[in-house]
């Protein structure tokens, strides 16, 4: 697991950490609003992880990929 957040965008590492201060699980919206960012952009930066298997996709994140339209993470499914 620490390999995969090593070879990740400095953007990722960054926004990882700021989501482990907050804890073992977290929102989109707290940690954009921690990152000072939109939550689009905080998605994006994550994107890497969630592809990576890093983290698992649950509740507000599914909820967000719903509204955009987009269902990329497959929580449609």
């Amino acid at each position: 697991m620490a390999a995969k957040i090593r070879k990740a965008a400095r953007a990722t590492q960054h926004v990882l950490q700021l989501a482990a201060c907050i804890g073992y699980s977290f929102d989109l919206r707290t940690l954009a609003a921690i990152a000072e960012q939109t939550l689009v952009d905080t998605l994006r930066q994550l994107w890497s992880a969630l592809e990576e298997g890093v983290l698992l996709p649950v509740g507000e994140q599914c909820q967000f990929l719903a509204v955009s339209g987009d269902d990329p993470l497959g929580c449609g499914r």
